[in-house]
């Protein structure tokens, strides 16, 4: 007697249920932070903010064995603390400018396409303030920047 062969199932709808998932997971991953996440993550994590404020105030965070004579240069007790608050509080990169200083949590490191957000600490009175990031990315063929308060000289920084 022969063998009966069993009829297989056809490759394309696995194939097409495939692409979907990845297509949902990609989807799902591009979609903008939420501003409730973002305020929930400074709240959470405003102790060291503060800390490495003050730390970064001081001094300039340079590895101890890399800094040259000229510099002052950290302790590697203190440099290990700075790298770890950096860790803790999600931040990616640190920009200073002038008396603002910005934890960029958010977004591309150089001037890539996609929204950059940063917690950032200013004395100064921030030139355009909106009521929530939504407002921001409704107008923003307008403004590429904008300011969400958070707490006293404390912001939420947006830019395209």
């Amino acid at each position: 007697m022969g063998r009966k062969w069993k009829k297989k199932a056809p490759v394309l709808p696995r194939l097409v249920a495939v692409f979907v998932v990845v297509w949902l997971v990609f989807v799902y991953l591009r979609r903008p932070v939420s501003e409730t996440a973002l305020l929930q993550r400074f709240t959470r994590n405003q102790a060291d903010f503060l800390e490495l404020r003050s730390m970064l105030s001081t001094n300039i965070p340079a590895a101890p064995l890399v800094g040259s004579e000229e510099l002052s240069v950290w302790s590697l007790e203190d440099y290990e603390r700075y790298k770890a608050l950096v860790r803790r509080a999600g931040v990616t990169r640190i920009l200073q400018e002038g008396s603002d200083l910005r934890f960029q949590m958010v977004g591309a490191l150089g001037a890539r396409k996609g929204e950059r957000i940063a917690v950032t600490w200013t004395e100064a009175q921030p030139d355009c303030v909106v009521a929530s990031l939504k407002e921001f990315r409704k107008r923003r063929s307008r403004q590429d920047h904008a300011y969400l308060s958070l707490t006293n000289d404390w912001y939420l920084w947006i830019a395209k």
